[in-house]
């Protein structure tokens, strides 16, 4: 896919393992602009944030565990679309550093 090199996008990411032979279950998709990225990045802490509320007003002791998993995998897609977001600002300053050119996207000449 060609970079778009006025705006900055999420780079490709796959996260999770799903086995033990290293399959991954999940992904960012590659060309996000990250204006939208920040906009679920902003909206993952936002419900990791009231997770986290909930376990700590949370009497009932039987549901605390699955309340803390569901935090702890919110926070993991947080880390992971926060990686990719880098990913992409790198790439991004890359293609347009002067003399760059025109890339492909395995970083090659086009």
């Amino acid at each position: 896919m060609q970079q778009n090199q006025t705006t900055p996008v999420t780079g490709l990411h796959h996260f999770h393992k799903a086995n033990a032979n290293g399959d991954t279950l999940f992904s960012v998709r590659e060309g996000v602009p990250l204006g939208d990225a920040f906009d679920h990045l902003t909206t993952l802490l936002a419900a990791a944030q009231a997770g986290a509320e909930n376990i700590a007003l949370c009497d009932d002791v039987e549901r605390a565990p699955a309340a803390a998993w569901s935090v702890y995998h919110l926070l993991s897609f947080a880390i992971e679309l926060t990686q990719s977001m880098h990913q992409g600002i790198g790439n991004h300053e890359q293609a347009t550093r002067p003399g760059a050119g025109a890339r492909t996207q395995n970083g090659g000449a086009a």
